[in-house]
Protein backbone atom coordinates (compact mmCIF):
# COMPACT_ATOMS: atom_id res chain seq x y z
CA UNK A 1 0.00 0.00 0.00
CA UNK A 2 1.20 3.51 -0.89
CA UNK A 3 1.07 6.11 1.49
CA UNK A 4 -0.29 9.33 0.22
CA UNK A 5 1.43 12.25 1.01
CA UNK A 6 1.32 16.51 0.98
CA UNK A 7 3.05 18.27 2.44
CA UNK A 8 2.34 22.12 2.94
CA UNK A 9 4.54 25.04 3.16
CA UNK A 10 4.19 28.61 2.86
CA UNK A 11 6.43 28.59 -0.27
CA UNK A 12 9.62 26.84 -1.43
CA UNK A 13 11.81 29.85 -0.97
CA UNK A 14 14.97 28.88 -0.12
CA UNK A 15 15.17 28.77 3.97
CA UNK A 16 15.59 26.55 6.63
CA UNK A 17 12.24 24.56 6.88
CA UNK A 18 12.12 24.76 2.28
CA UNK A 19 15.44 22.94 2.84
CA UNK A 20 14.27 20.80 5.58
CA UNK A 21 11.44 19.10 3.39
CA UNK A 22 13.38 18.91 0.76
CA UNK A 23 15.64 16.44 2.52
CA UNK A 24 12.82 14.85 3.72
CA UNK A 25 10.92 14.28 1.01
CA UNK A 26 14.37 13.28 -1.14
CA UNK A 27 14.88 10.67 1.26
CA UNK A 28 11.66 9.21 1.25
CA UNK A 29 11.13 5.14 -0.26
CA UNK A 30 9.50 6.87 -3.28
CA UNK A 31 8.12 2.97 -3.75
CA UNK A 32 6.25 3.15 -0.74
CA UNK A 33 4.95 6.91 -1.50
CA UNK A 34 3.29 9.17 -3.16
CA UNK A 35 4.13 12.70 -3.06
CA UNK A 36 2.62 16.21 -3.03
CA UNK A 37 3.63 19.52 -1.92
CA UNK A 38 1.21 22.47 -1.62
CA UNK A 39 2.54 25.97 -1.45
CA UNK A 40 0.76 28.97 -0.34
CA UNK A 41 2.33 31.72 -2.67
CA UNK A 42 4.89 31.50 -5.10
CA UNK A 43 8.47 32.47 -3.92
CA UNK A 44 9.53 35.81 -5.30
CA UNK A 45 13.39 35.08 -4.99
CA UNK A 46 15.56 32.06 -4.52
CA UNK A 47 12.65 30.02 -5.40
CA UNK A 48 13.56 26.20 -5.32
CA UNK A 49 10.43 24.89 -7.03
CA UNK A 50 12.12 23.11 -10.15
CA UNK A 51 14.84 21.89 -7.53
CA UNK A 52 11.75 19.45 -6.08
CA UNK A 53 9.97 19.27 -9.83
CA UNK A 54 13.34 18.21 -11.27
CA UNK A 55 13.11 15.34 -8.21
CA UNK A 56 10.04 13.91 -9.75
CA UNK A 57 7.97 16.01 -6.98
CA UNK A 58 4.36 17.29 -7.95
CA UNK A 59 4.01 20.86 -7.02
CA UNK A 60 0.54 22.61 -6.64
CA UNK A 61 0.32 26.14 -5.42
CA UNK A 62 -2.88 27.67 -3.81
CA UNK A 63 -1.84 31.40 -4.49
CA UNK A 64 -3.19 32.73 -1.12
CA UNK A 65 -2.23 36.57 0.52
CA UNK A 66 -1.59 36.37 3.83
CA UNK A 67 -4.89 38.51 4.02
CA UNK A 68 -6.73 35.67 1.91
CA UNK A 69 -5.80 32.77 4.34
CA UNK A 70 -8.01 34.02 6.81
CA UNK A 71 -10.80 34.92 4.53
CA UNK A 72 -11.31 31.53 1.91
CA UNK A 73 -7.70 30.64 2.60
CA UNK A 74 -9.23 27.22 3.98
CA UNK A 75 -11.69 26.81 1.57
CA UNK A 76 -8.99 26.54 -1.12
CA UNK A 77 -6.95 23.77 0.47
CA UNK A 78 -10.10 22.01 1.59
CA UNK A 79 -10.81 21.97 -2.00
CA UNK A 80 -7.23 21.01 -3.56
CA UNK A 81 -7.19 18.19 -0.42
CA UNK A 82 -10.77 16.34 -1.73
CA UNK A 83 -9.15 15.81 -5.20
CA UNK A 84 -6.09 14.45 -3.66
CA UNK A 85 -7.22 12.61 -0.96
CA UNK A 86 -4.53 12.04 0.77
CA UNK A 87 -3.52 9.59 4.09
CA UNK A 88 -1.44 12.57 5.75
CA UNK A 89 -1.37 15.97 5.45
CA UNK A 90 1.85 17.44 7.10
CA UNK A 91 1.94 21.09 7.73
CA UNK A 92 5.70 22.73 7.89
CA UNK A 93 4.80 26.60 8.93
CA UNK A 94 2.56 28.66 10.99
CA UNK A 95 0.38 29.73 7.98
CA UNK A 96 -0.11 25.83 6.64
CA UNK A 97 -0.80 24.53 10.21
CA UNK A 98 -3.22 27.49 10.70
CA UNK A 99 -5.28 26.72 7.50
CA UNK A 100 -4.80 22.98 7.75
CA UNK A 101 -6.49 23.48 11.72
CA UNK A 102 -10.03 23.84 9.85
CA UNK A 103 -10.26 21.55 7.06
CA UNK A 104 -11.66 18.18 8.46
CA UNK A 105 -11.32 15.14 6.09
CA UNK A 106 -10.17 11.08 6.49
CA UNK A 107 -6.73 11.90 6.96
CA UNK A 108 -4.26 12.55 9.67
CA UNK A 109 -3.12 16.18 10.29
CA UNK A 110 0.46 16.11 11.10
CA UNK A 111 2.82 19.78 12.08
CA UNK A 112 6.50 20.16 12.50
CA UNK A 113 7.91 22.86 14.66
CA UNK A 114 10.99 24.44 13.29
CA UNK A 115 11.37 27.25 15.90
CA UNK A 116 10.92 28.49 19.49
CA UNK A 117 7.24 30.00 18.30
CA UNK A 118 7.20 32.61 21.70
CA UNK A 119 10.54 33.30 20.99
CA UNK A 120 11.19 33.71 17.31
CA UNK A 121 7.88 35.72 16.38
CA UNK A 122 8.94 37.92 18.93
CA UNK A 123 11.97 38.73 17.61
CA UNK A 124 10.29 38.81 13.84
CA UNK A 125 7.27 40.49 13.89
CA UNK A 126 7.81 42.37 17.59
CA UNK A 127 6.69 41.71 20.95
CA UNK A 128 2.49 42.72 20.06
CA UNK A 129 1.91 40.80 16.89
CA UNK A 130 4.65 37.86 17.83
CA UNK A 131 2.21 37.19 20.78
CA UNK A 132 -0.73 37.03 18.58
CA UNK A 133 1.50 34.93 16.22
CA UNK A 134 2.67 32.66 19.04
CA UNK A 135 -1.13 31.99 20.39
CA UNK A 136 -2.90 31.26 17.50
CA UNK A 137 0.07 29.00 16.04
CA UNK A 138 -0.45 27.35 19.56
CA UNK A 139 -4.53 27.07 18.88
CA UNK A 140 -3.90 25.20 15.57
CA UNK A 141 -1.10 23.01 16.71
CA UNK A 142 -3.63 21.92 19.61
CA UNK A 143 -5.83 21.00 16.66
CA UNK A 144 -3.38 18.27 14.83
CA UNK A 145 -2.96 14.61 15.52
CA UNK A 146 0.36 15.15 15.86
CA UNK A 147 2.94 17.75 16.60
CA UNK A 148 6.67 17.17 16.15
CA UNK A 149 9.31 19.31 17.13
CA UNK A 150 12.71 19.17 14.86
CA UNK A 151 15.11 19.09 18.30
CA UNK A 152 14.25 17.84 21.91
CA UNK A 153 15.08 21.68 23.02
CA UNK A 154 11.66 22.19 21.41
CA UNK A 155 9.87 19.55 22.70
CA UNK A 156 11.02 20.20 26.01
CA UNK A 157 10.47 23.71 25.75
CA UNK A 158 6.83 23.64 24.80
CA UNK A 159 5.86 20.85 27.09
CA UNK A 160 6.82 23.58 30.07
CA UNK A 161 5.47 26.45 27.84
CA UNK A 162 2.31 25.22 26.87
CA UNK A 163 1.65 21.96 28.31
CA UNK A 164 2.14 20.47 24.03
CA UNK A 165 3.29 17.42 23.74
CA UNK A 166 5.69 16.98 20.50
CA UNK A 167 6.51 13.86 19.30
CA UNK A 168 10.78 14.56 18.50
CA UNK A 169 12.10 13.92 15.25
CA UNK A 170 15.49 15.77 14.93
CA UNK A 171 16.81 17.60 11.32
CA UNK A 172 18.89 15.85 8.89
CA UNK A 173 20.56 17.15 6.10
CA UNK A 174 22.04 15.06 3.38
CA UNK A 175 25.74 13.96 2.34
CA UNK A 176 24.98 13.98 -1.38
CA UNK A 177 27.33 17.17 -2.38
CA UNK A 178 28.92 18.08 -6.02
CA UNK A 179 32.16 18.74 -6.17
CA UNK A 180 32.42 22.22 -4.12
CA UNK A 181 35.72 23.18 -4.09
CA UNK A 182 36.84 25.59 -6.96
CA UNK A 183 35.36 29.18 -7.14
CA UNK A 184 35.84 30.25 -3.57
CA UNK A 185 38.41 33.26 -3.18
CA UNK A 186 41.87 31.95 -2.27
CA UNK A 187 42.19 35.14 0.29
CA UNK A 188 40.65 32.97 2.22
CA UNK A 189 43.89 31.97 3.61
CA UNK A 190 46.09 35.11 3.01
CA UNK A 191 47.76 34.25 6.43
CA UNK A 192 49.28 30.91 6.77
CA UNK A 193 48.61 30.48 10.44
CA UNK A 194 45.18 32.44 10.09
CA UNK A 195 41.89 30.18 12.00
CA UNK A 196 39.39 31.18 9.16
CA UNK A 197 35.68 30.61 10.74
CA UNK A 198 32.38 31.23 9.05
CA UNK A 199 29.43 32.86 10.25
CA UNK A 200 26.17 31.81 8.22
CA UNK A 201 22.57 33.18 8.86
CA UNK A 202 20.30 36.18 8.14
CA UNK A 203 21.57 39.69 9.93
CA UNK A 204 19.19 40.24 12.78
CA UNK A 205 18.95 40.61 16.23
CA UNK A 206 18.19 37.05 16.96
CA UNK A 207 21.32 35.70 14.93
CA UNK A 208 23.06 38.19 17.11
CA UNK A 209 26.81 38.61 14.73
CA UNK A 210 27.40 41.76 16.82
CA UNK A 211 28.95 40.17 19.42
CA UNK A 212 30.61 37.69 17.67
CA UNK A 213 32.50 40.76 15.91
CA UNK A 214 32.97 42.95 19.17
CA UNK A 215 34.26 39.26 21.09
CA UNK A 216 36.69 37.90 18.38
CA UNK A 217 37.71 41.64 16.88
CA UNK A 218 41.26 40.98 19.13
CA UNK A 219 41.93 37.69 16.71
CA UNK A 220 40.78 39.82 13.93
CA UNK A 221 42.99 42.70 14.35
CA UNK A 222 46.44 41.05 14.72
CA UNK A 223 45.73 38.38 11.89
CA UNK A 224 45.29 35.16 13.78
CA UNK A 225 41.61 34.94 12.44
CA UNK A 226 39.49 35.96 9.68
CA UNK A 227 35.91 35.20 9.92
CA UNK A 228 33.38 35.41 6.87
CA UNK A 229 30.19 36.29 7.46
CA UNK A 230 27.39 34.60 4.90
CA UNK A 231 24.07 36.34 4.54
CA UNK A 232 22.29 39.30 4.58
CA UNK A 233 19.54 41.47 6.62
CA UNK A 234 18.47 44.12 8.38
CA UNK A 235 21.61 44.19 10.85
CA UNK A 236 24.47 43.82 8.35
CA UNK A 237 25.22 47.38 7.35
CA UNK A 238 25.38 48.16 11.32
CA UNK A 239 28.26 45.26 11.24
CA UNK A 240 29.96 46.48 8.48
CA UNK A 241 30.02 49.93 9.89
CA UNK A 242 32.59 47.97 12.66
CA UNK A 243 34.93 48.62 9.57
CA UNK A 244 36.84 45.27 11.54
CA UNK A 245 40.13 44.03 9.87
CA UNK A 246 39.56 40.37 8.73
CA UNK A 247 35.80 40.62 8.93
CA UNK A 248 34.60 39.81 5.79
CA UNK A 249 30.80 40.13 4.41
CA UNK A 250 29.90 37.97 1.60
CA UNK A 251 26.01 38.78 1.59
CA UNK A 252 24.09 35.67 0.22
CA UNK A 253 26.22 33.58 -1.63
CA UNK A 254 24.76 30.78 -4.16
CA UNK A 255 26.84 27.39 -2.76
CA UNK A 256 28.08 27.77 0.93
CA UNK A 257 29.36 24.78 0.90
CA UNK A 258 32.50 25.83 -1.29
CA UNK A 259 33.01 28.03 2.02
CA UNK A 260 32.48 24.94 3.98
CA UNK A 261 35.08 23.08 2.31
CA UNK A 262 37.88 25.93 3.13
CA UNK A 263 36.70 26.98 7.12
CA UNK A 264 38.79 26.25 9.79
CA UNK A 265 35.18 25.99 12.16
CA UNK A 266 31.73 27.67 12.24
CA UNK A 267 30.98 30.48 14.67
CA UNK A 268 27.21 31.17 15.65
CA UNK A 269 26.24 33.33 18.94
CA UNK A 270 22.65 33.05 18.16
CA UNK A 271 20.12 33.92 21.26
CA UNK A 272 17.39 31.13 19.96
CA UNK A 273 17.32 28.46 17.35
CA UNK A 274 15.28 25.27 16.67
CA UNK A 275 17.71 22.78 15.28
CA UNK A 276 20.30 25.29 13.05
CA UNK A 277 20.91 23.74 9.83
CA UNK A 278 24.49 25.48 9.20
CA UNK A 279 25.81 23.59 11.98
CA UNK A 280 24.37 20.36 10.98
CA UNK A 281 25.53 20.97 6.89
CA UNK A 282 28.53 22.07 7.98
CA UNK A 283 29.10 18.68 10.21
CA UNK A 284 27.81 16.46 7.37
CA UNK A 285 30.56 18.73 5.33
CA UNK A 286 33.46 18.06 7.71
CA UNK A 287 34.06 21.54 9.40
CA UNK A 288 35.95 20.36 12.52
CA UNK A 289 35.30 23.03 14.94
CA UNK A 290 32.58 24.84 16.32
CA UNK A 291 32.15 27.75 18.83
CA UNK A 292 28.48 28.14 20.16
CA UNK A 293 26.32 30.07 21.96
CA UNK A 294 25.18 28.36 24.97
CA UNK A 295 21.39 27.69 24.37
CA UNK A 296 19.80 24.31 24.06
CA UNK A 297 19.37 23.11 20.49
CA UNK A 298 23.36 23.83 20.32
CA UNK A 299 23.79 21.87 23.55
CA UNK A 300 22.21 18.82 21.92
CA UNK A 301 24.21 19.09 19.08
CA UNK A 302 27.13 19.34 21.08
CA UNK A 303 26.16 16.28 23.18
CA UNK A 304 26.38 14.03 19.97
CA UNK A 305 29.65 15.87 19.23
CA UNK A 306 31.50 16.78 22.14
CA UNK A 307 35.09 16.83 20.66
CA UNK A 308 33.78 19.65 18.13
CA UNK A 309 31.94 21.80 19.41
CA UNK A 310 32.78 24.71 22.59
CA UNK A 311 29.50 26.38 23.92
CA UNK A 312 30.52 29.64 25.06
CA UNK A 313 28.49 32.97 26.65
CA UNK A 314 29.36 35.47 24.33
CA UNK A 315 27.50 38.33 26.14
CA UNK A 316 30.61 37.14 29.20
CA UNK A 317 33.73 35.98 27.05
CA UNK A 318 36.92 37.07 29.42
CA UNK A 319 40.32 37.11 28.05
CA UNK A 320 41.42 33.36 29.32
CA UNK A 321 37.42 32.02 27.47
CA UNK A 322 38.91 34.08 24.20
CA UNK A 323 42.26 32.16 24.51
CA UNK A 324 40.52 29.14 25.77
CA UNK A 325 38.58 29.62 22.35
CA UNK A 326 41.34 30.16 20.35
CA UNK A 327 43.36 26.95 21.12
CA UNK A 328 40.36 24.87 21.16
CA UNK A 329 39.79 25.94 17.43
CA UNK A 330 43.79 25.45 16.64
CA UNK A 331 43.95 21.70 17.98
CA UNK A 332 43.85 18.91 15.39
CA UNK A 333 41.51 18.28 13.00
CA UNK A 334 39.74 15.40 10.77
CA UNK A 335 37.33 16.53 9.15
CA UNK A 336 36.82 12.77 7.45
CA UNK A 337 35.97 11.57 11.34
CA UNK A 338 33.46 14.45 11.55
CA UNK A 339 31.91 13.42 7.98
CA UNK A 340 31.32 9.44 9.36
CA UNK A 341 29.86 11.03 12.81
CA UNK A 342 27.50 13.22 10.98
CA UNK A 343 26.15 10.15 8.89
CA UNK A 344 25.25 8.21 11.40
CA UNK A 345 23.93 10.74 13.66
CA UNK A 346 22.19 13.67 11.38
CA UNK A 347 21.54 12.66 8.24
CA UNK A 348 18.77 13.22 6.06
CA UNK A 349 18.22 9.11 5.08
CA UNK A 350 17.67 8.97 9.07
CA UNK A 351 15.44 11.82 9.48
CA UNK A 352 13.07 10.52 6.36
CA UNK A 353 12.79 6.91 8.07
CA UNK A 354 11.71 8.14 11.17
CA UNK A 355 9.25 10.27 9.35
CA UNK A 356 7.90 7.24 7.35
CA UNK A 357 7.73 5.31 10.85
CA UNK A 358 5.83 7.83 12.43
CA UNK A 359 3.21 8.19 9.47
CA UNK A 360 3.07 4.03 9.38
CA UNK A 361 2.32 4.03 13.08
CA UNK A 362 -0.40 6.96 12.96
CA UNK A 363 -1.84 4.54 9.93
CA UNK A 364 -1.94 1.53 11.99
CA UNK A 365 0.40 0.07 8.56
Amino acid sequence: MKIKIVYLISSLRGCGPTNVLYNLVDNLDRGGCDIVIITLKEAVSNNLKNVFEKNGIKCLCLNISKIDTFVFGHRKLKKALLSLKPDVVHAHCWRSTWLLSKVDGAFVRIATLHCYPHIDYKYAHGSVLGRLMYFSHLCSLRRMDVVVACSNAISIEMKRKASLYCYTIQNGVSGKYDDCSKGIKDDLHDFSDQVVLLCIGAFNKRKNQIEVLTNFRPFLIDNRMKIIFLGDGTYRRECESYNIKNAVFMGNVDNVFMYLDKADGIVSASKAEGMPMAVLEALMRGVPKYILSDIAPHREIASMFRDNIKLVDFSNLSEQDLMDVYNFLSGENNRQEVIKEANKKVSAELMSQNYMKLYKKLLSI
